[in-house]
């Protein structure tokens, strides 16, 4: 029986019999059965289940699936090798980044077990090698075609010669030293030959998923250069032999032992990139790419787990109260949405934010008692609550604070980086189509921020991949060697006005960099944070007062000073000739087309709307008296009037204006009652008047 009461709640979100940890593997007692049923959710999108199903059935192809970190690359080629009942080859080579060349070491390795446990068995395997070498004139193609460049006798040779001894240590490193002076093409075509004819000796005609797992631990072009080329070779040649050798089990009619064999890659997204910028066209051609990232409802499987601990283990009071957080978080529309997008949907750190959240009982009883009001402004309110804890989260890292110190420059950045990647068409954030190199990007912003800056703030948001909190903005797709030195290498590329363009990085938003833009930096809350605001605004202390006032006026004017603060930073790029480039902000309208604006306006609305959703749900959720209410409407309103009069500083767009007009019109409403007008929400006829003052068209990018 399994004992998951030893785990953290942080790990009972990631057990799983794939790791190679111990404590998430449960010292190997869980079992794959117990997890793809009870803690694993298969993806549902039709169109990929016949993607899979079409070039699994196809021969001779590869498919390579890749995401980010933590997207489920090893987890899906273990729920392929299920659901296709096939058997298996996996290589891993993640776990191996010390040595100097990563792919042959684990290959090599790989195959040297085979060779010592063959040994161990008589020779079984290797004998049946032999049998279909001798077989007519089969020695030929072998010989022909791979010995003289990779020693083909030689190995015979070699393995032939540990067959009547019993192997001592020194021998078992002399196998291994000799493997590792093969060629990748050769290792992996011996482990085919060896699995081979393990399965003839075993009459297993089951089908064989041959996977190299994670091969991330190439950083350098050279390595991955040749990698891609070892691989064609190693096809080529594999295929040329099992298609013309002769031997009655594996030649029988129609049953060609190569189409036995399917071929699978794992990468992370921007490994991928690199692997396609090395295969000649007819392997390119040969080659389906799958993305992961966004197969899998990450939040669908954490609650297909949380739901099973919760009906089928015993659990102490405070483990159910905290699991019932997890479920009442991943219940809400809006977290179900954003939380994977906003960590690139790597599961990991999906778990660990969830698991620390869970933990803050106070600010869940709150949200949980905003949401059960049930009104669009508490529903914000309550967001606004968890939004405040992961805020918190995210400053805890201590890289986050040049994004801060930086965030104005790091806004247009972002801007330009997605519409970039959008082109008036909303993709998926990790197609490298939508990457641009940094020498066009550096051009774009040289009036602005300037190259030095511009490199170093990319990476700066790239280096977020590492955080425990938070995930990296953007990505690069060509990187040649370690990144803490390629820094200064694209600048001195970029200095020196490098006409090959193959040198210079790509780089473009991740789904983390488009949530940051929509979600977090113009959120009231991720400035109250920065001002280490103790308490969020929806807070029921909020109403308490001090010797200064109310405490939300202490909250609100911290954040308005800040405000005031960033978007005079941004004022270099509030112009209106920026309008309608690919620096402004869009958005959709209430009729569904796309509007642009400035960053500026953004984050000014979205301050003025969680201020408004706070003035209502005070002032009709409260047991205040109706004087006191009034003079707490006066204030937020006289507040939002000042968040108003900031566009005055600024040219404003058309769309900002016709708003503005319209919640005066609101505003001027709420002071002719004498404040007493409670329910008048200060946008609650925005949208009529914006179709009325002006006709709002679909918005088509300048040449910028």
């Amino acid at each position: 029986m399994l004992d998951f009461n030893n785990l953290t709640l942080e790990s009972l979100l990631r057990v799983t019999p794939f790791s190679n940890d111990s404590y998430l593997n449960m010292n190997k007692e869980l079992t794959p059965e117990f997890f793809f049923t009870n803690f694993f959710l298969d993806p549902s999108k039709q169109e990929f289940e016949q993607a899979i199903e079409r070039d699994v059935n196809r021969p001779k192809r590869c498919l390579v699936l890749y995401g980010y970190r933590g997207s489920g690359k090893t987890t899906f080629m273990h729920n392929l090798k299920r659901t296709y009942k096939y058997n298996m080859i996996l290589i891993s080579i993640d776990d191996y980044y010390y040595e100097n060349d990563p792919i042959r070491f684990q290959i090599a390795t790989y195959l040297h077990v085979s060779i010592l446990d063959d040994i161990k068995n008589n020779m079984n395997i290797f004998n049946k090698l032999i049998e279909i070498l001798n077989y007519e004139s089969n020695k030929n193609f072998f010989l022909t075609r791979i010995d003289r460049s990779d020693g083909f006798s030689d190995f015979i040779e070699m393995v032939t010669s540990f067959s009547n001894k019993k192997l001592d240590d020194e021998d078992i490193s002399n196998i291994k030293d000799k493997l590792m002076e093969k060629r990748i093409s050769f290792l992996l075509m011996m482990i085919i030959f060896y699995n081979l004819c393990e399965r003839l000796l075993k009459k297993n005609t089951d089908k064989v998923f041959f996977c190299l797992d994670n091969i991330d631990a190439i950083d350098n072009i050279e390595f991955m250069k040749e990698l891609m080329a070892q691989y064609v070779i190693f096809r080529n040649n594999v295929s040329f032999i099992l298609d013309n050798i002769s031997h009655p089990e594996i030649t029988q009619k129609n049953n060609n032992r190569f189409q036995d064999y399917f071929f699978i890659i794992t990468a992370r997204e921007s490994t991928k990139a690199k692997m396609n910028a090395h295969l000649n066209i007819d392997y390119i051609n040969a080659i389906e790419y799958i993305n992961l990232s966004t197969v899998f409802s990450k939040t669908g499987i954490f609650n297909k787990r949380l739901n099973y601990i919760s009906t089928s283990i015993e659990l102490s009071n405070e483990r159910k109260k905290h699991i019932e957080n997890c479920k009442l978080l991943l219940s809400d529309s809006l977290f179900n949405l954003i939380l994977p997008s906003m960590f690139n949907n790597d599961y990991r750190k999906i778990a660990h934010i969830v698991s620390l959240l869970a933990f803050h009982e106070e600010e869940f009883s709150t949200y949980h008692f905003l949401m059960d009001i049930g009104t669009p402004y508490s529903r914000h309110g309550a967001r606004g609550v968890i939004f405040k804890l992961l805020f918190e989260y995210f400053m805890k890292e201590e890289e986050i604070k040049i994004i801060i110190e930086q965030q104005s420059d790091i806004l247009i950045i972002l801007n330009y980086l997605k519409n970039f990647g959008s082109r008036y068409t909303y993709v998926l954030f990790d197609d490298p189509t939508t990457s641009l190199d940094l020498l066009s990007l550096s051009e774009k912003f040289n009036n602005i921020v300037g190259t030095s800056k511009l490199i170093m703030l990319l990476f700066s948001m790239y280096n977020m991949k590492d955080l425990n909190n938070w995930s990296h903005l953007v990505t690069f797709d060509r990187l040649k060697i370690n990144n803490y030195t390629e820094e200064q290498n694209q600048k001195d590329l970029i200095i020196a006005r490098e006409e090959d363009s193959s040198k210079y990085a790509k780089v473009r938003i991740t789904s983390a960099g488009s949530i940051y833009l929509t979600h977090i930096v113009s959120h009231f809350e991720f400035l109250s944070v920065q001002c280490k605001n103790k308490d969020y605004l929806f807070s029921e202390i909020s109403l308490s007062k001090n010797k200064n006032g109310y405490v939300f006026e202490s909250i609100i004017s911290k954040v308005y000073m800040h405000v005031k603060e960033l978007l005079n930073k941004l004022d270099y790029i509030s112009r209106n000739d920026y309008l309608g480039s690919m620096f402004s902000y869009y958005e959709q309208s209430e009729d569904e087309t796309r509007v642009n604006i400035h960053s500026y306006e953004r984050i000014l609305f979205t301050h003025i709307n969680y201020l408004d959703c706070y003035r209502l749900f005070v002032l009709n959720n409260t047991k205040l008296e109706k004087k006191e209410k009034a003079g707490i409407n006066e204030k937020l309103v006289d507040i939002i009037v000042k968040y108003i009069d900031i566009f005055d500083s600024f040219e404003s767009s058309q769309y900002a204006k016709a708003i503005c007009e319209n919640m005066m019109v609101c505003i001027i409403t709420i002071i002719d009652s004498s404040y007493y007008n409670i329910n008048l929400s200060i946008e609650d006829i925005t949208g009529i008047k914006i179709k009325e003052k002006t006709e709002v068209k679909e918005v088509k990018f300048k040449n910028d």
